[in-house]
């Protein structure tokens, strides 16, 4: 089928959909510039030590894109899946 892909300034891909799970680095990149650490109230790990968590599980048909992401520390991104709990974009 068809995958519309939404491209970033240099044309690297930014949205896939449901093609793969993992953010490229592309991906990766756009979310650090624009989140800059971990997004869990009271921490401040910079974005290259984080962790992209997809803020609509990309097992219950979530997209792999830079719109439902956001950056976790390693610790709060398993804390974040053991209690289910979200946090709203903090930049």
């Amino acid at each position: 089928g068809v995958i519309p892909a939404v491209l970033g300034a240099r044309s690297e891909v930014l949205d896939l959909g449901r093609t793969r799970r993992f953010h490229t680095p592309a991906q990766r990149h756009a979310i650090g510039l624009e989140q800059q650490h971990c997004q869990t109230p009271g921490c401040d790990t910079p974005a290259a030590f984080c962790h992209v968590h997809h803020t609509h599980p990309w097992q219950d048909g979530g997209d792999t894109n830079t719109h439902d992401a956001r950056l976790h520390c390693p610790f709060h991104h398993h804390q974040l899946h053991a209690t289910g709990q979200q946090h709203p974009l903090r930049t």
